[in-house]
C-alpha cells in the first residue's frame, strides 16, 4: 500500500507536507518506510523520525533540495513480524481514540457534541439523538429550519400559520375566545348561575348572588305547589344584584302541567300562575278552547261521528264518545233518542264549567238544549233536546227545548266531570309520586312510569 496524498518538498534531512497527515493511525506511516520521490530524477529516501503530520526526518539528505513534488510512502514496504506488529499497535490505538467517542455518538439522546479523530483530525459532530436540535432548535421546541410544516400525524398541526392550524385541527372561532361572562367570551358552567343545580329546602328561591338562577326542583311541602303533595322540577332566573327580579318557571313532575310564580326586587312572590295547553283544555265542539280537568265528549255512536278531531292525541273511545286521560275509567253509553248515560265519575265538575251544548263548526252556535241529572247510584244523565223558539205575550222571543235529539254527527256534547280518588288516573298520580318520593329519599334516580 501506497500513501501519497498531497506534495512533499525536502531540504536536507526535513521534509515538508502540503496536504498531508502522516501522524494519523490510518496512514500507516512508519520509521524506516521508504519515500519516493517523483522528481527527475527520480529520488529515495528512507524516514527516520515523524515528527508531525506535515514534517518527517529523512536521509539521506536531498542535494539539491525538492519542492512540492509528488511522492509515494511505501507503507507496507516491511512485511516482516515487526511491521506488522506496528500495523496493528496503529490500529488499536486509532481504535481506542475513537471507539468511545463512536459508543456516545450511537446511544444518546442528549443535545451533546461529540469528538472523534479521523485521520488524526479531530472534528466534534452532534450524537446521533441531537441530530435535530440545532440552532434555534437545539431544545427541540421549535423547529425554524423547516420548510415544510410537520403533519398531525408527525405531531404537528400541518399549517405555518395559527388560523390554518385551528382550521387543520378542526377548532372552531370559540377556540380564540376566553371563558368568561364578559362580552364575547364563551360561557362556561355556572355562568349567570347557569347549569346550577338548585336543591329542594325551598320552592321559593331566595334573593341572592346570581347563582340562584339555575335549574332544581322543590316540593310542595315547602310552599308553591301546583298541588299538595307533589313535586316540581323547573328553572329560576334572576336578575343582577341582591335585589334583581326574579322568575320561576315550574312543571308538575307527573304530569304535564306548568306554573309561573315571579317577584320584582325585594316584594313578596306573585301567586301561582298555571299555564294552559293541549293538555289542561278541551277543544269545544266548535273549535273554542276551555279549562279542562277530567272531560268526555259523547256522540251518537262512533261509527256515525264525522269528526275526525274527536278521538285527538290525549283522548281515547269510551263507549258512545271519547274521554281524555283524567276521565279514564269513565263510560258513555246511548240509553234512548237524545238520552246518554255516564258511569264511573263522582259528579259533574264541582267548579268551573260543567255542560257544553254540541256546536256548529261552522261558527252558526248551539245545536241544541242539554241537561244534566244524577240519580241515587252515582249514574249522570245527559239529555239533549232541540232548539225551540217562540214569541210570548209581549212579542219576544224566548228559546226553550223542543223533542228530545241525538246528537248531531258533525259535533259532540263536553261534559267536564269530577273523578273519584281510587279513578285509573289519581291511582297513577299517587304511585308516580311515591315512587318519586321514595327515590329521592335514597339518593336513586327516578324514571317517570308510562
Amino acid at each position: 500500500m501506497i500513501y501519497n496524498t498531497g506534495t512533499i518538498s525536502i531540504n536536507g534531512n526535513t521534509a515538508t507536507g502540503t496536504g498531508t497527515n502522516w501522524t494519523a493511525p490510518a496512514s500507516q506511516v512508519r520509521v524506516s518506510q521508504t519515500i519516493i520521490v517523483l522528481s527527475n530524477p527520480v529520488q529515495m529516501f528512507q524516514i527516520t523520525a515523524i515528527n508531525s503530520g506535515t514534517s518527517l526526518t529523512v536521509t539521506p539528505a536531498a542535494s539539491p533540495a525538492l519542492s512540492g513534488q509528488k511522492y509515494g510512502i511505501l507503507v507496507t514496504d516491511s512485511l516482516s513480524v515487526d511491521g506488522l506488529a506496528q500495523s496493528m499497535s496503529q490500529f488499536i490505538n486509532e481504535y481506542d481514540e475513537n471507539i468511545g467517542a463512536w459508543e456516545t455518538f450511537a446511544s444518546t439522546s442528549a443535545n451533546q457534541l461529540v469528538t472523534v479523530t479521523i485521520n488524526g483530525t479531530s472534528l466534534s459532530i452532534p450524537a446521533i439523538g441531537g441530530l435535530a436540535r440545532k440552532g434555534a432548535n437545539s431544545d427541540i421546541t421549535e423547529l425554524k429550519g423547516l420548510t415544510t410544516a410537520l403533519s398531525i400525524a408527525q405531531g404537528g398541526t400541518g399549517a405555518k400559520t395559527a388560523a390554518d392550524a385551528r382550521s387543520n385541527l378542526g377548532l372552531g372561532s370559540s377556540a380564540v375566545k376566553d371563558i368568561g361572562t364578559n362580552s364575547g367570551n364563551v360561557m362556561e358552567v355556572g355562568s349567570f348561575g347557569l347549569g346550577i343545580t338548585l336543591d329542594g329546602s325551598s320552592f321559593a328561591v331566595p334573593l341572592g348572588s346570581n347563582e340562584t338562577t339555575g335549574f332544581g326542583y322543590w316540593s310542595s311541602a315547602a310552599g308553591g305547589g301546583v298541588m299538595p303533595g307533589t313535586w316540581q322540577v323547573g328553572f329560576n332566573i334572576k336578575g343582577g344584584g341582591a335585589v334583581g327580579a326574579q322568575m320561576i318557571l315550574a312543571a308538575y313532575s307527573v304530569s304535564p302541567r306548568a306554573i309561573i310564580r315571579c317577584r320584582a326586587s325585594s316584594t313578596a312572590w306573585s301567586s301561582n300562575a298555571e299555564l294552559y295547553h293541549s293538555m289542561n283544555t278541551t277543544k269545544a265542539s266548535d273549535g273554542t278552547l276551555k279549562a279542562a280537568s277530567p272531560v268526555i265528549r259523547i256522540v251518537k255512536s262512533q261509527g256515525e261521528n264525522q269528526r275526525t278531531d274527536i278521538d285527538e292525541e290525549g283522548f281515547s273511545w269510551a263507549g258512545n264518545g271519547t274521554a281524555n286521560a283524567e276521565a279514564e275509567g269513565v263510560l258513555i253509553t246511548r240509553q234512548d233518542v237524545g238520552v246518554y248515560a255516564i258511569s264511573g265519575a263522582v259528579r259533574l265538575a264541582s267548579s268551573g264549567w260543567q255542560l257544553l251544548a254540541p256546536m256548529d263548526p261552522g261558527g252558526m252556535g248551539e245545536l241544541g238544549v242539554v241537561e244534566a241529572e244524577q240519580d241515587s247510584g252515582g249514574v249522570i244523565t245527559i239529555k239533549l233536546y232541540r232548539l225551540k223558539y217562540s214569541i210570548n205575550a209581549s212579542g219576544e222571543i224566548e228559546r226553550g227545548k223542543g223533542e228530545l235529539i241525538d246528537v248531531p254527527v258533525n259535533s259532540w256534547i263536553d261534559v267536564r266531570l269530577d273523578m273519584p280518588t281510587d279513578s285509573i288516573w289519581n291511582q297513577k298520580q299517587a304511585e308516580a309520586i311515591n315512587a318519586m318520593e321514595e327515590a329521592d329519599a335514597k339518593g336513586l334516580d327516578f324514571t317517570l312510569p308510562h
